[in-house]
């Protein structure tokens, strides 16, 4: 039955999914309709029609809230709209520095690439039997911070992964700390 009741352009929302604010504003819709819509809008949809729902569910406010209904439309669901605001925003917040953070790696990876690269054509760049890069602070036991070489971006920092692995590199100057 419930089927029957929804109209085709508004099951084409619902099958693509993410309905916006701005889709859901201009809708015309019955029962059914919402009922089926609202797990296919995007968050800031679905707060829009949360929101709507409640400025338009009392006609006088009365506190405190003697039902349970009173205390669903006036108490928990609009804290719950607030908590979920601020976390939705914190979520967002973190994305866009992790992005950040991502693009300046690349950032970061690219350019010693692309040193590593010039360095090689110009033949500064050999590599020990072992196929690492014989000049490389982490094949010399020194922090990769102080590497002259990639300045930190190592391109073969994994091999240099664990202290125990710089411990069994072979060769001078291992340091007492990376010793088990």
């Amino acid at each position: 039955m419930s089927e029957e009741m929804i109209r085709p352009e508004i099951r084409a929302l619902i099958q693509r999914g993410n309905v916006t604010p701005e889709e859901t504003a201009s809708l015309r819709c019955n029962s059914w309709e919402w009922q089926a819509l609202v797990p296919a809008m995007n968050d800031d949809a679905f707060l829009a029609a949360m929101q709507h729902a409640l400025d338009n569910c009392f006609t006088t406010r009365r506190r405190p809230f003697t039902t349970y209904n009173e205390a669903v439309e006036g108490l928990y669901a609009p804290e719950l709209i607030r908590r979920f605001r601020e976390f939705k925003e914190a979520v967002e917040a973190e994305h866009d520095d992790q992005e950040a953070c991502i693009q300046e790696q690349q950032d970061q990876i690219a350019t010693c690439q692309a040193i590593f690269r010039q360095m090689a054509a110009a033949g500064k760049i050999a590599r020990n039997p072992d196929g690492r890069i014989n000049n490389c602070a982490l094949a010399n036991r020194d922090e990769e911070k102080n590497c002259q070489m990639c300045g930190g971006a190592c391109p073969d920092r994994e091999a240099f992964a664990f202290a125990k692995q710089i411990a069994d590199i072979p060769g001078p100057g291992v340091y007492e700390s990376t010793l088990y």
